[in-house]
């Protein structure tokens, strides 16, 4: 989630928090940690953009793609390798 910082800039924050009760189950305090992500969603954002990029490339590539795995099991095949190889 964003917070706010103390000059009013925004950050990514990861929050950890629980209640700490006494015996009867009364709320004493709060206590937990806030962590600044910012730089590790900026990074989830650039290789979202790398991956939307890449796969556009993909997509209009003038030649088959295809991508397997090791047991030959198909994981990816652009239009151009459908058009190549499937037959009517």
């Amino acid at each position: 989630m964003q917070r706010y910082r103390k000059d009013g800039s925004r950050f990514w924050a990861s929050t950890n928090a629980h209640v700490v009760r006494d015996d009867d189950g009364k709320t004493l305090y709060y206590e937990g940690t806030v962590g600044d992500i910012t730089a590790r969603k900026d990074m989830e954002q650039q290789l979202y953009r790398e991956r939307e990029t890449f796969k556009d490339i993909l997509e209009k590539a003038p030649y088959g793609v295809v991508l397997m795995n090791g047991n030959g099991t198909y994981l990816y095949v652009n239009p151009e390798y459908t058009n190549i190889t499937v037959t009517a």
